[in-house]
């Protein structure tokens, strides 16, 4: 039975961990989705404003003494390889992977959560697989979190964590100093014995 307990609480530390990860490629990949979006309308606005105007504002509306005709060329390029590059890259759908992958595990911690507040004798065989079984398929559903930026994921996650409890404690405190107080123990130890 305690093992039962163990894996569960095992898995619900995995999944919120891998939760706050994929919340913080799903913001990343909205932020830049969203900056290249902006990037290709605002190309695409000046094009048809240079278009469209009278001939003596496309002069204002041109840089550096170019041709406006030549300007307009320049710009099409930039659109065009904008677009492109939204196509090719992708962020979009990175998004919406790591955005589901946030709902599937943050499910999976509450079912944690609520089989860990189950008393442990029904906590059956049955439902303890078929919540492993779940683990699995979640692990299975989400995108992978990069090699290379795993561990500074876990390292965020944890800091998270650490000043989510010292604010309960300290509501009014201040995060910035309570991250660099963090960051000097445990970076710049006195104590030899630690």
């Amino acid at each position: 039975m305690s093992y039962r307990k163990d894996e569960i609480e095992r898995v619900k530390r995995v999944a919120d961990m891998t939760c706050s990860a994929h919340a913080f490629l799903r913001d990343k990949y909205y932020f830049k989705s969203t900056l290249l979006d902006l990037v290709v309308v605002s190309i695409s606005t000046w094009i048809i404003a240079l278009v469209f105007v009278e001939p003596k504002i496309n002069i204002i509306l041109t840089p550096w003494h170019i041709e406006p005709i030549i300007w307009v060329g320049l710009l099409s390029i930039l659109s065009f390889f904008f677009s492109l590059l939204q196509f090719i890259i992708n962020w979009k759908e990175k998004y919406n992977l790591h955005k589901a992958a946030v709902d599937i595990f943050a499910e999976l911690k509450n079912d944690a959560r609520t089989l860990l507040l189950t008393v442990p004798s029904e906590i059956d065989e049955e439902k303890f697989n078929y919540f492993c079984q779940k683990a699995v398929d979640a692990s299975k559903k989400s995108p992978p979190i990069p090699e290379r930026i795993f561990l500074k994921m876990k390292k965020r996650h944890l800091i998270k964590i650490a000043i989510s409890k010292h604010l309960d404690m300290h509501p009014n405190s201040s995060i910035a100093i309570f991250k660099f107080k963090m960051f000097i123990e445990d970076n710049f130890r006195v104590d030899p014995g630690q």
